[in-house]
């Protein structure tokens, strides 16, 4: 099976590849609150889930899916 590496371009959190796509599924490696600079961001648990969150979805729309397609 054809694999597709998929990064998000110009961030410097996306050094590397943030997802994998082979055939209809995407695998999505762990993602951290980081800005695209790469600093942590947030001090408790909520802001850095929910920035941990916005970094999937842009890895998920980079991939050309979105957190609905996430099982």
């Amino acid at each position: 099976m054809k694999k597709h590496y998929i990064s998000l371009p110009n961030c410097a959190r996306a050094a590397g590849t943030q997802a994998v796509r082979a055939g209809n599924l995407i695998f999505v490696g762990g993602q951290m609150s980081l800005d695209d600079q790469g600093n942590v961001v947030g001090t408790d648990i909520k802001t850095q889930a929910r920035n941990a969150f916005e970094a999937l979805k842009q890895v998920l729309g980079e991939a050309g899916a979105t957190m609905a397609d996430v099982v």
